[in-house]
This record gives C-alpha cells, sequence and structure tokens, in this order.
C-alpha cells in the first residue's frame, strides 16, 4: 500500500508567507506580534473601581501579577467567572499544550491567591468563554483563555465592544451567570495541589435569561439559548459570494446537522468556502471532521498554533470563542460572541484571509505516505520538535488481525513518556508496546494519557 487512508494536513505548497500588519479594530497575538496581551495587561491595569473576567483557566504569570496588583495596591474590586475542576470539561475544551497538570495546578493556585486577597470568585464548569469587563466602560471579548500558551504563542483574536447597548449586554450576562455559579467558601492543600470546598450553586432557569437585550451579542448557554449557532447558520445562509470561518477543532459535526445542511446548500450557491483551523494529524475526531468538509468540496487550511475564531461572509460577520464542536460550545456550555459591523467585520476580514493564504497546511484525502511523512517532518521543523526516530525500516509484531490491518492503512504515532518510548496509536486506539530499536511488541490495547506523540515515518513497514 502506497497512501495512508483519510483526510491529514499536508504541506501547503501555495502559502503565502507575508506578515500580518496590526490593525487598531482588532486585537491579534501572533507569531510576530503581542498585540491582544498587550492591551489585555493596559484593561486589567486601567481599571480605577471594578474588573470582572470570565476564563475558565488563568495561569499567565503577568495577568496574574496584574490582577493581583489591582486588589493589593489599588483596591480594585475583583470578579472572576472561572472553573475549578478542569477534570470535569471534555479535553477539547483545551489546547494541547494547556492540557498538562501543571498548567491546571497554576492555574488553581493563582485563583486561590486572588481569592485570599479578596477577590470574588465563582465557578462553573462549562465556562468556556472569555472577556474581560472594565468599570463598566469597556468590554473585551477574545478567543485567547488567559494562559501563557494563549497569549505568548497561539494566533488568538479579540475585538472591544463598540457600542453601550452590547456592553450593558454582557455585563447583564455576567452578572446573571455570576450570581447563579458556585460559590467558593474557601480553599484547603489537598496532597500536592488545592482543592476547594463550595457551595452548592442554584441553577439557571430560561426565565433568568429571557429579559436579556442581545442587540450584537450572541451566546451560548447549555440549551437555553444558542445564538451563536443561529447567526453561524444565518451567515452562511446569506452568503452568495464567499465564506471563510476560523476555529481551533473541527469535531463531532454529525451532531450539527443544521451547519452541514446550510454548508451543503451553500456550495449548491457556487459559494467559495474556506475553513481555518489547526493542524492536528494526531486527533483523528478533528481529521474526521475535515473530511467531511471536504466531501462537501469546502477547502480546509492549517497552522501550528491556531485558537482565533469567527466567520465572514460578503454579508456579514461574527467573532466568537465556541469551536466548530457538535458536542461542546455550539449547542452547550457558556460560550459568547460579536456580530460585527463596519470597520471591525473589515478587520476581521483582513485577519481571516491573512490567515488563510500564510496556512502552512492543506488538508487533503488519502495522501501518499512518503507526503505524509515529508509534511510530519515539516511541521516538526517549524516548531522545533526533536522527533525520536526508531529506524527507517520498522517492525510491528501483533497477534491482531485487527490491528494488522489498521496498521496498513493509518500512520502510527510513538507514545512517550520522557523520550522513552510506552505505547503507539493507531487511528483512534492506543496500545502498551515494548520497544527494542526499531522492534515494537504490541502487548495490549490500553489508555495512555498525556504522552508526547511522534509519527513513526518509515521507509519500509513490516507487520508480523
Amino acid at each position: 500500500m502506497t497512501n495512508y487512508k483519510g483526510t491529514y494536513f499536508l504541506k501547503n505548497e501555495k502559502r503565502n508567507g507575508h506578515e500580518w500588519s496590526n490593525s487598531e479594530n482588532i486585537l491579534v497575538n501572533t507569531e510576530n506580534s503581542r498585540q491582544l496581551k498587550e492591551e489585555i495587561l493596559r484593561l486589567i491595569s486601567s481599571a480605577k473601581k471594578c474588573l470582572k473576567i470570565c476564563s475558565f483557566i488563568i495561569n499567565d504569570e503577568e495577568v496574574f501579577e496584574a490582577l493581583k496588583q489591582k486588589l493589593v495596591q489599588e483596591d480594585t474590586v475583583l470578579f472572576i467567572l472561572t472553573s475549578l475542576d478542569p477534570r470535569k470539561l471534555s479535553s477539547n475544551y483545551f489546547t494541547e499544550e494547556e492540557r498538562s497538570d501543571e498548567s491546571i495546578k497554576m492555574h488553581q493556585r493563582i485563583i486561590s491567591t486572588l481569592y485570599n486577597l479578596g477577590g470574588h470568585v465563582r465557578t462553573a464548569d462549562n465556562i468556556h468563554a472569555k472577556f474581560i469587563i472594565s468599570d463598566s466602560s469597556k468590554a473585551l471579548v477574545m478567543s485567547a483563555n488567559l494562559t501563557s500558551f494563549s497569549l505568548n504563542l497561539n494566533p488568538e483574536s479579540g475585538i472591544y465592544f463598540s457600542s453601550q447597548e452590547d456592553l450593558k449586554s454582557i455585563e447583564i450576562l455576567f452578572e446573571k451567570i455570576f450570581l447563579k455559579a458556585t460559590t467558593i467558601i474557601s480553599f484547603r492543600k489537598k496532597g500536592k495541589g488545592r482543592s476547594s470546598i463550595e457551595s452548592l450553586h442554584k441553577s439557571i432557569k430560561s426565565s433568568d435569561l429571557n429579559s436579556l437585550d442581545q442587540n450584537n451579542l450572541v451566546y451560548t448557554y447549555e440549551g437555553l439559548n444558542n445564538s451563536i449557532y443561529q447567526k453561524l447558520i444565518s451567515i452562511i445562509d446569506d452568503a452568495n459570494s464567499y465564506i471563510s470561518i476560523g476555529t481551533y477543532s473541527i469535531v463531532e459535526l454529525e451532531n450539527l446537522p443544521e451547519l452541514l445542511e446550510s454548508l451543503r446548500k451553500a456550495k449548491e450557491r457556487k459559494v467559495d468556502i474556506k475553513f481555518f483551523c489547526r493542524a492536528m494529524n494526531h486527533r483523528p475526531d478533528h481529521l474526521e471532521g475535515c473530511k467531511k468538509l471536504l466531501e462537501l468540496g469546502i477547502s480546509v487550511y492549517g497552522d501550528l498554533y491556531n485558537h482565533a475564531k469567527g466567520i465572514i461572509s460578503e454579508k456579514g460577520g461574527m467573532i466568537f470563542t465556541a469551536n466548530i464542536d457538535g458536542k461542546h460550545g455550539l449547542k452547550s456550555g457558556f460560550e459568547v460572541g460579536l456580530i460585527l459591523k463596519g470597520k471591525y467585520l473589515s478587520s476581521l476580514r483582513e485577519f481571516l484571509n491573512w490567515q488563510i493564504d500564510s496556512a502552512f497546511f492543506a488538508a487533503g484525502h488519502n495522501p501518499a505516505i512518503g507526503d505524509l511523512h515529508i509534511s510530519e517532518s515539516y511541521k516538526e521543523n517549524l516548531k522545533n520538535i526533536s522527533a525520536i526516530e526508531i529506524g527507517e525500516t520498522i517492525t510491528i509484531d501483533t497477534n491482531s488481525i485487527e490491528i494488522k490491518s489498521e496498521l496498513k492503512k493509518y500512520p502510527v504515532y510513538l507514545l512517550c513518556s520522557r523520550k522513552k518510548v510506552n505505547g503507539i496509536k493507531v487511528k483512534n486506539k492506543t496500545f502498551a508496546v515494548t520497544c527494542k530499536g526499531s522492534k515494537i511488541l504490541i502487548k495490549e490495547e490500553k489508555k495512555l494519557y498525556n504522552r508526547a506523540q511522534y509519527m513513526i515515518k518509515h521507509k519500509k513497514l513490516n507487520i508480523i
């Protein structure tokens, strides 16, 4: 067999490598700019009376120090809506970099410190929205979590609410959810980390949200409101020329039949549709979503770290915090977004078009084995990854006929802990193995978490 089966991200030979030029209307983090992070720090620093922050994880040291200073030196009132038990959240909420135990422990320590300094903290496990409100006069919605990776590495975007009506709406939404969220009573040490003692939360009802005047604010709140999803479909349905959509991941589209149908009809109208996401060949669920889009005739592009989200067409656009995810965000959880007009829409359009034009990767079907290996080496070089190589001729020993069949069709990933191979992954299955030189013995199927993954780039694969 000379081709892998399925959809994968391959090196984009048509990439235009020009750099992004900062815009005053949309705040962006890129490889060469920290515009969004700098504005977040300015927004926190300039607050005189009150800060309201929604972010399900906070672990950036500069943001932490800025918030601590507001509490210690300036007596600013701080309200934080967050999560303190990320294990209850799907791992789809985390980027690869944020999924580590240390990242979560840092978040818990920061929240504990801010709470003990007088910050008002409440938690909800469905939070994925990211926004900051300062002195009831400025509100910034963004794709970025307040983490070191989001604010120093990932392509992210954010936009200020430009009207007082929209600002009032998001502040009311924050307050309604904050008042019903779980109240923290205290923190105590438990083992090496910290755990919280919490009171019972109060459930939010549809009546709590019905009075909210949304204006250009859109949001998801569990089954009570999914106006982000509705507006996403509306923009697609109104388009006659082009649509561009940015997201971190594309998963579980089978749970978004309305979206797939709108995209299908748009393609029938000859609309040019492009998606931009993170190129993740190690995630079968993401590749399956990309495959569904390619089958509709939609182009899918990717880069190394993207976490920005948004949609544009020739008629409208929106920035939002949800991923294109059929399980989390568009129909469940807590997410926010903002419908854009005028110069803000133009700036988002420029940013999304720039991302697509400068994409390192493009998705394709059933690539030649060598082409995928070249693309993987290209990615590793861009990310300065020192991949583990075990030889050009690899032997994999297994008694399972089913596993043998999958080894012939799909790329194999080494799963490593501290550079030691202790497992492999094929499609969506992981196996414990012993590895001696270039020979791998599969022992059993086993769940293996938090392992570094390296695609085996062989010239010859023997399966026995």
